[in-house]
């Protein structure tokens, strides 16, 4: 589990996993830092997913693996960035931080790994300004593609119910004409230019 900590001059990225207890402070840094980026994951294939639905249904275009895998690759990239950024705006933790942090925290809570940077450094305010356009674009996207989706839907459905009132009618319209048939009666004429029957 990671969390943060934030006081007046610093920002701490804090884990209590027991398995990190006694690494390397390099380590620490590499595994936080993975952690923020890999959280963007699920939100990047999601919304991957989400556009591969909008133009299959709305524009009516099929992707090949290597498409979908490409964009997947695409976004990633950026998440790497942020990543990067995100690990040279950081510090590996220093005893200092320690009793920082222990001092923030209530009685009984296991004693976190961190990592810390000042609230000022220009390094982690881009990767943080980067993270979150990532989430913006990526769940605004989501939030776009999933109302075209269900726009698309509604549409289908309402040509599907005229199509299905055509089939009706038309149905009727034939049973009557089979009847007239059978019976012997004359035939309606389709009047072709009001749609209506002229006898």
């Amino acid at each position: 589990m990671i969390g943060a900590i934030r006081t007046e001059k610093d920002y701490y990225l804090i884990s209590v996993n027991p398995m990190l207890r006694n690494v390397n402070p390099v380590v620490i840094h590499v595994m936080l830092t993975l952690q923020c980026g890999l959280c963007e994951l699920p939100a990047i294939r999601d919304f991957v997913h989400f556009y591969y639905r909008y133009t299959m249904l709305s524009k009516e275009v099929v992707w090949t693996k290597s498409r979908y895998v490409n964009y997947i690759i695409i976004l990633s990239v950026f998440m790497l960035i942020d990543v990067a950024l995100l690990y040279a705006g950081c510090v590996p933790e220093n005893p200092n931080s320690i009793a920082d942090i222990t001092s923030k925290l209530e009685d009984g809570f296991p004693m976190p790994r961190d990592i810390m940077t000042d609230v000022t450094n220009p390094v982690f305010a881009v990767a943080a300004l980067l993270g979150q356009i990532i989430n913006i674009f990526v769940y605004a996207g989501m939030f776009i593609c999933g109302f075209k989706i269900k726009r698309q839907m509604n549409q289908n459905k309402s040509a599907f119910n005229s199509t299905q009132q055509a089939q009706t009618y038309l149905v009727a319209l034939l049973a009557e004409l089979w009847d007239d048939l059978l019976l012997g009666r004359r035939v309606p004429k389709l009047d072709v230019k009001s749609d209506r029957f002229a006898i």
